[in-house]
């Protein structure tokens, strides 16, 4: 969450697109609805900033003009997280920055707002503090104070000051008072001495010098109003909030379609915390549910007017992006007029019309996103991909969650998309040039319509095996269709495909590669530690849970949480907190720096001896990613990590080699 920006936003500093993108990204985050509260319950300690703050004023003011290091605005962003004082500092800061090229007016303006920064706003105006911000307004945000606190401080000076000016008045007035009383006596006592005695003359009347009147304080000037530069009608129909999607319906479960008898196993559950099983084919299936579609299969679902929900799930070869695995989809209630209304938790879904509607509705919501997909004629087809952006080492330290993205295609026929409920995007079919939209959490706002380039996903495309692989794999399908049989636990199903010795090796890979998005993480580390199984089912085994701890960062830390240096790896499998916490390391996603260093790369040949048989497993699975690309392919290099030492020493030395080779990373394989 970049706070500059959110300060932006707060004063009406962006351009009209800006706007929609970053309220969008505020009321998607909870980190940013927390960001906003903290601004509003912590600024009233403007008022109990210390006036001798440490806080530098000059990293403040470079900061805001964007002139740190990406390192130190981190670090600085970071620590607002925790300090309070900080963050009001900089909230004030940029409330009190002029959109004017008058240094001195901004300082007097910042001033007579009255906020604790005027230390900053000295050094703001040494050097350029004009803004150039289009669509601007100098009103300070609703959630600051509506009375700055500085001005109740100059009130007070002022009362004093008057108050002491009637105390000097009144002194002087009795002083006064007194001094003419003893006058009057004198002037008695002499006129009775007249009447004894011969008369004198009477003394000249002094006159006294008028009393000084002490001028009462006068009011402190107003600032002359900024020059406000007038909002275009587009800024201004964007500024309210957006429209609040209509809200699913949680609490009504009642019958939604039927199953269709195409497309394999379906697998549902009422609860979270439910058991999985098969859905038979002509089943009911009920809102509420949680429902998965096991990488290989694509289960219909059966709508009014022979429309259909298809429910796809992936191997990595098949989608060209190694996280579109498992599908999983939650129905609600639709309204009326809509067709039917889901929730997109993972995956991907292919939406069709039936060969008679000229029109079907569809209401689709994901991360904080409501969509309305109309698919226009019969047979139309649409496309609907969402899934989570890969757990990183950053965001696994510190507990942040992933984000995630999404993709909207047209298939065939005409789609029309309404996206925040205020914006309409009409996609034709491919090939077009708007095939095509896309939807990223970090960014919040839709890009897009695109033409479906050569390096896009094949959305048709069988997937990158030959076909004799494929023939493999379609066989193995159907033998896992086969095991998932209604009435059989799913787990249990599974387990009986990777034991059976009759079980072909791919049936076992696609059995394990289910059990990871089963959840299955217990069964999988065993399989990786299992020395009597051969190195395919190991690594098959780490791929899968590789792809499982990839999804959440509540995941990776189920492993082993580096706060507590405790967690599954340590308690149930006997690792030290160090060894756990570089497995986890291991089985997550590098980033391209982490790829291309040397360094790194050597680490992992090493580790090819680790005494631990699991970071073994991990070890060679991640050079195997980076040697042919993210997908399931075999290693370029014989390794067996039940091998003896001997062994391990020829696999490192052919890897190393590879390495100093520049032959890792090598190009990533896929459609």
């Amino acid at each position: 969450m970049d706070l500059r920006k959110v300060l932006d936003y707060l004063e009406d500093r962006l351009e009209p697109a800006e706007v929609a993108e970053v309220g969008a990204l505020l009321r998607q985050r909870p980190e940013g609805r927390a960001l906003l509260e903290r601004i509003q319950v912590h600024q009233a300690h403007l008022a109990g900033a210390p006036e001798t703050s440490t806080i530098d004023a000059n990293l403040i003011a470079a900061y805001l003009d964007g002139v740190l290091s990406e390192e130190t605005v981190r670090d600085l962003e970071r620590q607002t997280q925790h300090d309070n004082f900080l963050l009001v500092e900089i909230v004030g800061a940029h409330a009190c920055l002029p959109l004017n090229e008058s240094p001195t007016n901004g300082i007097a303006w910042g001033e007579s707002e009255g906020l604790n920064i005027a230390r900053l706003l000295r050094s703001a105006g040494q050097r350029n503090i004009s803004r150039s911000v289009s669509n601007a307004s100098p009103a300070r945000p609703a959630a600051l104070p509506s009375k700055p606190v500085g001005r109740k401080r100059l009130n007070g000076i002022l009362i004093a000051i008057g108050i002491g000016a009637i105390l000097l008045l009144l002194s002087w007035a009795g002083f006064v008072w007194e001094t003419g009383s003893g006058t009057e006596n004198e002037t008695t006592k002499t006129d009775k001495t007249i009447v004894i005695a011969e008369a004198k003359p009477q003394p000249k009347e002094q006159i006294l010098p008028p009393p000084v009147i002490i001028p009462a304080a006068p009011e402190p000037r107003m600032p002359e109003p900024l020059p406000v530069a007038p909002a275009p009608a587009a800024a201004i129909a964007l500024r309210p909030q957006l429209p609040v999607p209509v809200a699913a319906d949680t609490t009504t479960r009642q019958r939604a379609c039927t199953v269709s008898k195409v497309g394999g196993a379906l697998l549902a559950k009422s609860s979270e915390n439910g058991a999985w099983k098969r859905l038979p084919a002509g089943a009911d299936v009920s809102t509420l549910d949680h429902l998965m579609a096991p990488p290989g299969f694509a289960p219909e679902l059966e709508l009014p007017g022979g429309a259909k929900l298809i429910m796809w799930g992936n191997l990595p070869e098949a989608s060209g992006n190694p996280m579109v695995q498992e599908c999983e989809v939650r129905l609600h209630t639709p309204a009326r007029g809509v067709l039917a209304d889901f929730e997109m938790q993972e995956g991907r879904v292919y939406l069709r019309s039936g060969p008679t509607q000229n029109e079907c509705v569809f209401h689709a919501r994901f991360a904080g996103e409501s969509w309305e997909i109309r698919l226009n004629g019969p047979n139309s087809e649409a496309l609907l991909e969402k899934v989570p952006l890969p757990t990183s080492e950053e965001s696994w330290l510190q507990g942040t969650p992933v984000g995630s993205d999404a993709v909207l295609a047209a298939i065939r026929g005409s789609v029309h998309v309404v996206v925040d409920q205020v914006r309409e995007i009409a996609l034709d079919g491919i090939p077009a040039d708007r095939v095509f939209i896309t939807w990223n959490s970090l960014r919040g706002t839709v890009s897009g319509p695109f033409a479906n380039r050569a390096d896009e996903p094949l959305w048709h495309a069988d997937g990158a095996r030959s076909p004799k692989e494929r023939q493999a794999y379609l066989a193995a399908f159907k033998e896992l269709d086969k095991a998932l049989m209604p009435g059989v636990h799913p787990s249990v199903a599974l387990e009986n495909i990777v034991n059976r010795a009759t079980a072909t090796s791919a049936a076992r890979f696609a059995a394990l590669f289910a059990m990871g998005c089963l959840g299955d993480y217990n069964r999988l580390m065993g399989e990786m530690l299992d020395e009597q199984a051969p190195e395919e089912r190991r690594q098959a085994a780490a791929g899968s849970l590789r792809h499982w701890i990839s999804e959440s960062t509540d995941r990776s830390r189920l492993m082993h949480d580096p706060n507590t240096e405790s967690g599954y790896l340590v308690t149930k499998r006997d690792m030290t907190p160090q060894e756990a916490a570089y497995l986890v390391r291991l089985l997550l996603p590098m980033d391209e720096t982490q790829a291309n260093d040397r360094t790194v790369l050597r680490a992992l040949v090493a580790d090819l001896s680790h005494p631990r048989m699991a970071i073994r497993v991990a070890a060679q699975h991640a050079l195997t990613d980076l040697a042919v690309g993210p997908f399931i392919h075999k290693s370029p290099v014989i390794y067996n990590s039940k091998g003896s030492e001997a062994s391990w020493r020829l696999s490192q030395s052919a890897w190393k080699r590879l390495v100093d080779e520049g032959k890792i990373p090598g190009k990533p394989a896929g459609p």
